[in-house]
């Protein structure tokens, strides 16, 4: 009896472990479509549709939202959105882009250099 309950927990402990490093890591297919929204602003990023099928590679762009003085709406569209690494850090990289937006979980971006953060 001691032999299983010892080799049970050691199997226990494996998938434990082996689940959370499966865990780490967002994947932009998961902020596919999903909006991050603040009070001045918001954005969602999108699969380019691709009319052309010459690539497999998905490509995704950033569509960022602002109210301007008027009170309207304006917006900026981002090309060739991708998910970066920079000091153990996830960031969301875009042409163009000159905020930083680091991926806190699946549900929370955060602008590092306004301290907003998008949910």
């Amino acid at each position: 009896m001691k032999k299983f309950l010892k080799r049970y927990f050691i199997f226990t402990l494996i998938t434990l472990i082996f689940c959370s490093f499966s865990a780490k890591g967002v994947k932009i297919e998961q902020l596919n479509e999903k909006y991050f929204i603040t009070k001045e602003k918001f954005f969602v990023i999108k699969e380019k549709k691709n009319t052309e099928n010459t690539s497999d590679s998905k490509k995704y762009y950033l569509t960022l939202y602002e109210k301007v003085k008027s009170g309207s709406t304006g917006y900026m569209i981002y090309e060739n959105v991708k998910i970066s690494k920079k000091d153990g850090k996830e960031f969301i990289t875009a042409d163009n882009l000159d905020i930083d937006l680091e991926i806190i979980n699946d549900k929370t971006i955060k602008d590092t250099k306004n301290n907003l953060e998008y949910k």
